[in-house]
């Protein structure tokens, strides 16, 4: 039994659903309908937990109430109006994967796959790419994720809208299936008042307030209809939404919810939605290796972000490299020899200090143009991981899908291109460059820098609500890594320490100088720029920290959605 008692959602001068009471009618299929803009999917996403507007009230759930996410996980599920899945995975691959999510053994992997194709009428697309699926064969892929954790309670938001005369039939049958075979209760928000007959409970909403429940006879007869489809212009021709609630309020005692029907508890192959216990979620560990499983095979299935990838790893370097080729030999002369005095000695000191200046220019524009880069790919990397998949990420967490998981997943995978362009822009620079100094030291500080951006995009995509906001904000902070990091232009002094301390191009570009200070190009980089270059360990722990620290963004993020979606 599904209990809404005094529910109102958004603030006190806009309420969308205002002080609603209402009972669904258990095992059976429950209509919400009501003119558009009434609150139907207001009501049904705050029931869900998915709301982004205040709520207040209760859910009962068999006397229970659904106070956060955690309550409704593997007891409530929600098929929205589009499916919510990976379009270049097959419907099984998804289907498979969302099982790896909970606790199904193995050996009856299979098994409850083709169980899940069968109650939807998906067998013979199983091999089909998601992203080629009809309306009506997604509204049904949409059925079968939901179905994976077998909730007793489905939301469907219009999942008959839009589809053809005969697919929406097909789906109203499945979800009689699901009813009758299974036992579930299903709330269905629908529009096309054709099909009012099939349902058992019908609740009517205006202008965010009920003004009518019950079955289908005392809806015809409380609204004097003979035709239902004329109820909308009905009730927005006689009266108010108050006059309806006031109507209804006086009269309301006298339709009573009938108890529940008996239903066949057995499914097709006899092994009963109800009575087969429940799957709980897989463990940690299990439900990481399935998401960054998932998401490396979307990866590399998806060729154009594949080369563009490869494109921007391999390309990026040469870019450098071009903007070096002038330099090079000087670049490889100066780097020789260990100090500037020591060069002094050379015939004519005016044009060595000429050279030397330019060069230490050329120096730290390129170790800058490395930083910069990277920085652009990170956040480019990491921006559109979380945000775009709210959707999918609300889905799966009333699956059973931790937060936990979910985060490493995503620092997993974003972090390993990360280190990937790193690694290939220290090699490719340095190989060609001659760039004196550890490798080691510089491919740990390009990485670092690396990981700094596509982490912090990646927090900034857990804390947006879209992927375009997270990635507008990581260009904006891509944007003043140069200028504020005091290395072309000079900072005011009261705020150059205070602002370097969080600008992770200053210390990859400090980490990389100072990977070979003792050099002559070391010192000719110093006195162009002007600047203290600070110790190489503590640049290095600084990039260290403010990876760690865009790690906690990235987990504060997503614990905020699933608490608040």
């Amino acid at each position: 039994m599904m209990e809404v008692c005094d529910v109102s959602v958004g603030s006190s001068t806009n309420r969308v659903i205002d002080g609603v009471s209402l009972r669904f009618r258990p095992r059976a299929m429950n209509a919400v309908i009501g003119p558009s803009g009434c609150g139907k999917t207001t009501l049904v996403r705050s029931a869900v937990g998915s709301s982004a507007l205040e709520v207040d009230g209760k859910f009962l759930l068999d006397g229970r109430e659904l106070k956060d996410n955690e309550d409704r996980v593997g007891r409530v599920g929600y098929v929205p109006q589009f499916c919510v899945a990976h379009e270049d995975l097959s419907v099984e691959e998804s289907i498979t994967y969302s099982l790896r999510l909970l606790d199904v053994r193995p050996q009856e992997m299979t098994r409850r796959v083709d169980e899940l194709l069968s109650q939807t009428g998906l067998t013979g697309l199983r091999s089909q790419m998601v992203g080629r699926l009809s309306g009506g064969q997604l509204r049904r892929m949409a059925l079968a994720l939901e179905l994976v954790a077998d909730p007793e309670l489905l939301f469907c938001d219009e999942v008959t809208a839009g589809l053809d005369p005969e697919s929406e039939e097909g789906i109203l049958d499945l979800i009689r299936s699901l009813v009758d075979r299974q036992g579930k209760t299903v709330v269905n928000v629908i529009h096309n008042l054709h099909h009012l007959e099939r349902f058992d409970w019908i609740v009517v909403l205006k202008k965010g307030q009920k003004i009518f429940e019950g079955d289908y006879a005392s809806f015809l007869q409380w609204f004097q209809l003979e035709d239902p489809v004329r109820l909308f212009r009905l009730i927005n021709e006689e009266g108010s939404e108050d006059d309806w609630r006031r109507r209804w309020a006086d009269q309301e005692e006298t339709v009573q919810n009938p108890s529940p029907p008996i239903v066949d508890m057995e499914s097709e192959d006899g092994s009963g939605g109800v009575a087969r216990g429940r799957p709980r979620p897989a463990g940690f560990a299990r439900q990481a290796s399935t998401l960054l499983n998932r998401r490396l095979r979307l990866f590399f299935r998806d060729r154009g972000v594949l080369l563009l990838t490869a494109a921007i790893t391999i390309g990026f370097p040469l870019l450098v490299v071009i903007f070096a080729l002038d330099g090079i030999p000087q670049l490889s002369r100066l780097s020789l020899d260990s100090t500037l005095g020591a060069l002094a000695q050379i015939e004519s000191k005016m044009a060595f200090a000429k050279e030397a200046a330019e060069l230490g220019s050329l120096v730290s524009s390129l170790i800058l143009f490395q930083v910069v880069l990277l920085t652009l790919t990170g956040g480019n990397n990491g921006a559109r991981e979380i945000a775009p998949e709210a959707d999918l990420f609300f889905q799966e967490s009333l699956r059973g899908l931790k937060p936990g998981p979910y985060c490493l997943e995503k620092i997993l995978f974003s972090g390993s291109i990360a280190v990937l362009q790193g690694v290939a822009m220290t090699i490719i620079v340095k190989s060609v460059v001659h760039f004196p100094g550890s490798w080691w030291v510089q491919m740990t500080t390009l990485t670092l820098v690396s990981l700094c951006l596509t982490w912090l995009a990646l927090g900034f995509s857990a804390w947006m609500k879209s992927g375009e906001k997270a990635s507008l904000l990581a260009i904006y902070i891509v944007g003043f890594q140069l200028p504020l990091s005091g290395v072309v232009i000079s900072l005011p002094e009261p705020f150059i320490d205070i602002v370097r301390l969080v600008i992770t191009t200053y210390w990859g570009w400090a980490a990389f100088l100072g990977s070979f200070r003792e050099t002559g190009l070391y010192d000719a980089a110093v006195i162009v720029s002007e600047e203290t270059v600070p110790a190489v360990g503590l640049s290095i722990m600084v990039l260290a920290i403010q990876a760690l620290s865009a790690i906690v963004l990235v987990l504060s993020g997503v614990a905020h959605r699933r608490n608040s979606s």
